[in-house]
């Protein structure tokens, strides 16, 4: 069997907006943030998706929450996705 992987990254955050280093900063997504994640979500929309994994950071669930509705596919959460060593 034959998988194929997308990786995105998450929508604008305010963060970004605020031109801070994220890193483990919870920002959560802008309006703009919002909007890219679901034109993204449109371009995703008969590509087969089956399954989404996000990291439990807030700006990276909403992202994966809204391409999740828009493409009508699940998304689990996968905490190792969000920690760090430092």
């Amino acid at each position: 069997m034959l998988y194929s992987f997308i990786f995105l990254r998450h929508g604008r955050s305010l963060a970004d907006d605020e031109k801070v280093y994220e890193g483990r900063y919870d920002s959560p997504l802008t309006n703009i943030g919002i909007d890219q994640a679901s034109n993204t979500a449109r371009l995703l929309v008969d590509k087969n998706i089956d399954h989404i994994i996000t990291s439990p950071l807030k700006r990276a669930k909403d992202t994966a929450k809204i391409i999740g509705t828009i493409i009508n596919a699940p998304v689990e959460e996968l905490v190792l996705l969000g920690t760090s060593k430092n």
